[in-house]
């Protein structure tokens, strides 16, 4: 008998708390996870999965035969435009060590950085800067002024976006994976413009 079941491991550069999907090669579907991140489709002879970068911001296309994902204990996705490491597709044992393997990762990188010792959630603050690294590099991070050129402070249960040119202020909260999963939500972050400044600084460039 042919085990058609397997799972998926929704990596990405920003996730600590990995979901594994379980992949039924012979049940109808037609499913959307991780907030459209990451869709599966049946095909005819196997899966086709197309997954998001949060790097490159574009979503790509992957297929596995059935053959294929019998033969091979585990599949290791990449980007193809900028090969960042988006999932692992295979058995439940092989997927699972690996999930495991990237959690320890995170766990030493924060280490690293220090954040278990100012934060309120280290983790999700983790994931929270990598994601707004992302939405910067794809220039997704605006103030209302019209200037790119942005800072962050950090507190203890949020990040602070703030201008440079206007000093306008955004907080994103991130004391909880809900407070994050509501960010993500957001193609882009739009910083409020600091009224009482720009103000002053066109009176000044008038004088």
């Amino acid at each position: 008998m042919i085990d058609a079941k397997f799972f998926l491991a929704f990596l990405g550069r920003s996730s600590y708390d990995v979901k594994m999907v379980e992949v039924n090669l012979f049940k109808m579907f037609d499913e959307c996870v991780h907030n459209g991140l990451l869709a599966i489709q049946k095909a005819k002879t196997g899966v086709n999965l197309k997954i998001y970068c949060e790097c490159c911001g574009k979503h790509h296309l992957f297929n596995f035969s059935l053959k294929s994902l019998i033969n091979k204990r585990e599949y290791h996705i990449y980007c193809p435009e900028c090969n960042l490491e988006l999932a692992c597709l295979g058995r439940k044992t092989d997927v699972k060590k690996i999930v495991e393997m990237h959690k320890k990762e995170v766990e030493n990188i924060i280490k690293e950085m220090g954040l278990e010792d100012f934060f309120e959630n280290p983790f999700v603050i983790y994931d929270l800067i990598n994601y707004i690294h992302d939405l910067a590099e794809n220039r997704k991070i605006i103030c209302q002024c019209g200037s790119r050129d942005i800072n962050a402070k950090f507190k203890f249960d949020r990040i602070e976006l703030i201008c440079k040119k206007c000093g306008g202020i955004s907080p994103l909260k991130a004391g909880s994976y809900e407070d994050l999963e509501t960010i993500k939500k957001m193609e882009s972050i739009v910083i409020n413009t600091n009224h009482g400044r720009n103000k002053v600084i066109k009176y000044v460039n008038s004088l």
